[in-house]
């Protein structure tokens, strides 16, 4: 059955009287009028607000981004519509507090949750419930938008939700409000490039900062060791160590960089032994001597594997398994 020209022409007339009366009713809430007068007017919204034309739901919301002193249930229902309906009014809206906005977050849909996030005028919980809730695209929104504040929770919860996502960690690492426990959490998750700039920008202790640029620093300094004798190269460890340059990841990046001796000067010094008898546990004739020198030099147990292979490589008989 269709419908007939006069029936299409009526319902788009009767559409469009509710379009205009929308607008009315829209401009009326954003002015001053008596409340009596505001309550009979927000019960035409309400009813407008559930129409089942999107053209007027549309019309109504356009016209109350900006009302402050509308009735919540109104400005939730306009929050939870389609796009083309709680965009404009989301974008704008400062109907709601931030604790309200952070309550609204989980009901929302995703398009809702992404116009917020757009925003540079969120509170630290609406920026809390975004993080926890909304799906990545829109997280980074908030992340690279430096006008906003991060808490640590905040900051938490995208580490803990987009800490394998190198492209989110490294827009992380650009923000200059990071508190340092998770600057020490995603520094070994980004970029070197990114690592570079978060290393200067928060000032990291030197052992960080060290195992950070370790396998830069190593082949630089290799370089500048060139053919220095042993004595040499243990001259300018003792310079490191003086300068609270040398550390374990260091030594090991050296070691595989093909400079053995450095391994020999850092773990002389570290463990207090003679040259002669770091050189001689290195041979690997007594396993059980060469743990004791790791254990004596404090290098930790995750980096052993790394100066075993080493001392094989450089110091060990050929047929040492």
């Amino acid at each position: 059955m269709f419908l007939g020209v006069d029936t299409v022409r009526l319902v788009n007339a009767q559409r469009l009287e509710k379009v205009i009366l929308a607008k009315k009713v829209g401009q009326f809430l954003n002015g001053r009028h008596p409340d009596d007068d505001r309550a009979v007017v927000a019960d035409v919204a309400r009813m407008l607000a559930k129409d089942v034309s999107d053209q007027v739901r549309e019309a109504l919301a356009f016209e109350l981004r900006n009302c402050d002193d509308l009735p919540k249930d109104i400005g939730e229902s306009i929050a939870r519509d389609v796009e083309s309906v709680s965009g404009p009014f989301l974008a704008t809206s400062t109907l709601f507090t931030d604790e309200e906005t952070a309550a609204l977050i989980p009901e929302l849909a995703e398009h809702a949750r992404l116009v917020i996030a757009r925003r540079n005028d969120l509170g630290e919980q609406t920026v809390e419930a975004i993080v926890e809730t909304a799906a990545k695209p829109t997280v980074g929104y908030v992340v690279r938008n430096h006008r906003l504040s991060l808490s640590e929770r905040a900051c938490d919860g995208v580490v803990r939700r987009f800490g394998g996502d190198r492209p989110m960690m490294d827009d992380l690492s650009m923000r200059s409000d990071l508190p340092m426990s998770i600057v020490r959490r995603i520094v070994d998750r980004i970029s070197a490039r990114h690592r570079e700039a978060l290393v200067d920008h928060y000032g990291l202790e030197v052992p960080v900062a060290d195992r950070i640029a370790a396998s830069s620093r190593a082949r630089a300094l290799k370089r500048s060791l060139g053919k220095a004798s042993p004595a040499q190269v243990h001259a300018f460890v003792v310079d490191l160590r003086k300068n609270g340059q040398l550390n374990p990841e260091l030594t090991a990046e050296m070691a595989e960089a093909d400079c053995p001796e450095f391994m020999v000067s850092a773990l002389a010094l570290e463990s207090g032994l003679p040259l002669g008898e770091v050189r001689a546990r290195l041979r690997l004739h007594y396993r059980k001597d060469f743990v004791k020198l790791l254990k004596r030099a404090s290098v930790p147990r995750d980096l052993a594997p790394r100066y075993l292979a080493a001392a094989k490589k450089h110091f060990a008989a050929p047929d040492m398994d």
